[in-house]
């Protein structure tokens, strides 16, 4: 089961994670496996982070910025991206729960994962509280 682009980040809340993570293990085969990659959102917080890295090609301009909401525990991700060739912008903000490592390997153990790996990149480099991303392969 593969659950890639952040996407994980878009539950509003640790129990509405425990109940995807639950249905995740129920629907694996055994020895089977969970690879989840999000934001490494303990570097976000530790750092401070109000935007990630522009990407600026011939075709689009994409931006992204975080607002950490200080009275519950979201952060607004706000994007701009301009399509170059009409000059539209679309503009989009959205709520993302910031898991942090540790909240999410607790999860991945009470939901009954086992093998619990943790990654800062997709060539499984170790993972940091420095690197962009956090990915995980776990098995079931």
């Amino acid at each position: 089961l593969v659950c890639f682009g952040n996407t994980l980040a878009h539950l509003a809340s640790l129990h509405e994670m425990n109940d995807f993570l639950q249905q995740a293990h129920s629907l694996l085969r055994p020895n089977g496996h969970i690879f989840l990659q999000i934001v490494n959102f303990n570097r976000i917080l530790d750092q401070g982070i109000h935007s990630l890295p522009l990407i600026d090609n011939d075709h689009v301009r994409f931006e992204r910025f975080y607002a950490h909401r200080n009275s519950q525990n979201l952060i607004d991700f706000r994007t701009i991206l301009t399509v170059k060739s009409n000059n539209i912008k679309i503009e989009n903000v959205t709520a993302l729960y910031p898991l942090q490592r540790d909240e999410l390997e607790g999860l991945l153990q009470k939901t009954g994962f086992q093998n619990i790996r943790f990654f800062g990149t997709f060539a499984k480099n170790t993972w940091t509280n420095t690197r962009m991303a956090t990915i995980v392969e776990a098995t079931n």
